[in-house]
């Protein structure tokens, strides 16, 4: 998030499939960056799943983001900026922005989690900002894990902690 207030988004929303994990660190990185936390900016893909179970996911994202944009109405409402934890689900934003007219690196910033190496987000990369989980550091760290306990040791951590790339 820190990378869309640097570039100057000053009312930022957050889309994920579920916000329970990260709404709280969410509200805490915008207090500390002195930018409010509107409630109408938190967006769960879960609430819309309730509600048309046969969509994609990337066809909700697309159809969340434009029906949350146009409830916000006025353009001093509505996002400049949007953190999606998720690649197809940015995919599928981009897709509806675009589609509405909405430019993409100057109506709204989005900074997105993906995959590394991943080709959902390939023709998109340099309209965001992109934080890559590695597949490769993920199975070997994990191997790393299973093999110390194969051998009758304790891992330092039962957690990975993977640290997502720019």
């Amino acid at each position: 998030m820190g990378l869309l207030v640097e570039a100057g988004s000053k009312r930022v929303a957050l889309l994920g499939k579920t916000l329970d994990p990260f709404s709280k660190p969410f509200a805490r990185v915008l207090k500390r960056r002195g930018l409010p936390l509107d409630s109408r900016l938190i967006w769960a893909w879960s609430e819309w799943y309730k509600l048309h179970p046969n969509y994609s996911q990337e066809e909700f994202a697309a159809r969340l983001v434009i029906s949350r944009w146009e409830d916000l109405g006025h353009v001093n409402a509505r996002p400049d900026g949007i953190v999606i934890m998720d690649d197809t689900m940015a995919r599928g934003a981009i897709r509806a922005f675009e589609s509405h007219g909405i430019v993409v690196g100057r109506d709204i910033r989005i900074a997105a989690l993906g995959t590394k190496h991943s080709p959902v987000l390939a023709d998109h990369a340099n309209k965001l900002f992109l934080l890559q989980i590695d597949p490769e550091e993920q199975a070997r760290m994990g191997f790393e894990m299973l093999e110390q306990l194969m051998e009758g040791k304790m891992p330092q951590s039962s957690v990975l902690l993977l640290r997502p790339h720019i």
